[in-house]
């Protein structure tokens, strides 16, 4: 899979920022620890905590089938899904904090229909997805995240049992009120059939996301 490459480059990225984040740092000094917290009424428990997070997950669907790197068949449609992770912040900013994030597994089931109006289901599922997060502080409940994940992914098309593997790109941005979160995100699949060297697909998912991170 040549896309591949592309999704390597970003976990580099990422890696990177975790390996800044703890260079000249014993384990008594990292963020973690409650010393390293500066003054209380800045360390706002909402917003730059640690913690576990779960979204629900609504998108408009763009997919594109390629055989031999042609147009192949194209579908629009709707998906439903869930997201959950951890996420860990880094730094004693007031104000900012950047951070790195899991995702354990994201899902989505998308029903789409194709030119010819066929309805056409599909199951995506991406487990272990590593992110760069950032968090914006505004006041003590608000606040804005700006977040980059990328990962594996699988891509089941339910009408015809066919299974195909892939990577996925996702850019994210929440608004967060304390524990809530609304969000707007863009999710890039691309998959090849392991069975079909031919055959490529790629989804373009576009849309909100409303969770919490507890």
């Amino acid at each position: 899979m040549p896309k591949l490459c592309s999704v390597f480059l970003v976990y580099i990225f990422l890696g990177t920022q975790l390996t800044y984040a703890q260079i000249g740092a014993t384990l008594e000094d990292l963020p973690v620890s409650p010393k390293k917290n500066f003054d209380k009424s800045y360390s706002n428990v909402y917003l730059f905590d640690h913690g576990f997070f779960i979204d629900a997950l609504l998108h408009y669907v763009h997919e594109h089938t390629l055989y031999q790197s042609q147009s192949y068949n194209i579908a629009r449609g709707a998906s439903v899904g869930i997201s959950i992770g951890n996420k860990w912040y880094f730094g004693r900013s007031k104000f900012y904090r950047p951070g790195i994030a899991l995702i354990w597994a994201k899902t989505h089931l998308a029903l789409v229909n194709d030119d010819f109006g066929m309805p056409l289901a599909r199951l995506i599922f991406s487990p272990l997805n590593l992110g760069f997060v950032q968090v914006l502080r505004f006041n003590d409940e608000t606040g804005l995240e700006l977040n980059l994940f990328a990962g594996f992914n699988g891509l089941a098309m339910l009408d015809n049992t066919l299974f195909m593997l892939g990577y996925v790109i996702q850019p994210e941005l929440k608004f967060r009120y304390k524990k809530l979160s609304i969000g707007f995100n863009f999710c890039y699949f691309s998959s090849d059939s392991p069975s079909n060297s031919n055959l490529q697909q790629e989804s373009l998912l576009l849309g909100l996301s409303i969770g919490g991170k507890f």
